[in-house]
């Protein structure tokens, strides 16, 4: 029953399991003591056990009924510097910085170590103009005024208005309008005007943080339903084996 049952949810995981890759369809095997069973006389001298591999286990238990995933358990945020918080990736704000997951689902660690990389170096507020894109992080209860929400924010790089905002551009030169600047003052007072800069791009969400995840126990139905179809053929099974052996007796194999 084990083995037949075992064999029917592997089959049945690829459909529960949006990414089972074949490592994880691996990590649900059955035990079976073979010597045993070439010497039986008896069904309950049968003895087998299904089992959950020690690793695939790490992240298999939350679909198997363990429902809250506390941060730094498994996943992504090992490459990131804070393990206490979940980080939920956001595919359509990953793919503008070009990262893509494969055809497994899943995205790949040089990827997610180098996103780490530059979260462990720190914001800096960017108020030249060019660069990169860089990270920064809006966390619960921080200051939001542009209302982007909690989690790990791609940002843009800068750009001087007159050269990125094609309309500033065309009323400057009709006389419309004037070059923008800023002014601001240094530590010591002095004041300093210099052209103004903005966003070349809007900020873009790579990660929701949250401190834990909740999960449903996606495998739990087909696994009980697996178990429960082994179980009721078991019957038909010793059947076929019990009409097999008296053939066999009876020299019509």
């Amino acid at each position: 029953m084990v083995v037949d049952g075992v064999n029917r949810f592997r089959r049945e995981m690829p459909i529960a399991l949006r990414h089972a890759n074949a490592f994880t369809l691996r990590g649900v095997r059955y035990d079976l003591d073979r010597q045993r069973l070439a010497n039986v006389d008896s069904v309950d001298d049968v003895k087998a056990a299904a089992v959950i591999q020690p690793l695939q286990s790490v992240w298999l238990k939350y679909a198997f009924g363990e429902e809250r995933r506390p941060g730094g358990d498994v996943g992504i945020e090992a490459f990131f510097p804070n393990h206490d918080q979940v980080y939920l990736p956001v595919a359509s704000g990953l793919a503008t910085q070009g990262i893509r997951p494969n055809a497994s689902g899943n995205y790949r660690a040089s990827d997610m170590r180098m996103l780490g990389k530059a979260m462990a170096a720190g914001y800096q507020r960017n108020t030249e103009y060019g660069g990169r894109w860089g990270l920064f992080e809006i966390k619960v209860g921080a200051r939001d005024p542009a209302r982007l929400g909690v989690g790990v924010h791609a940002r843009p790089p800068r750009a001087l208005a007159m050269q990125s905002r094609e309309r500033l551009k065309r009323k400057v030169r009709d006389g419309k309008a004037k070059a923008p600047f800023t002014t601001f003052q240094r530590r010591d007072g002095t004041p300093v005007t210099v052209p103004r800069v903005v966003d070349e791009d809007i900020p873009r969400l790579l990660f929701r943080t949250r401190p834990d995840a909740t999960y449903r126990p996606t495998l739990t139905p087909s696994w009980e339903t697996s178990l429960t179809k082994a179980a009721e053929s078991m019957g038909d099974y010793f059947l076929s084996e019990l009409a097999d052996k008296m053939q066999r007796k009876a020299g019509l194999h």
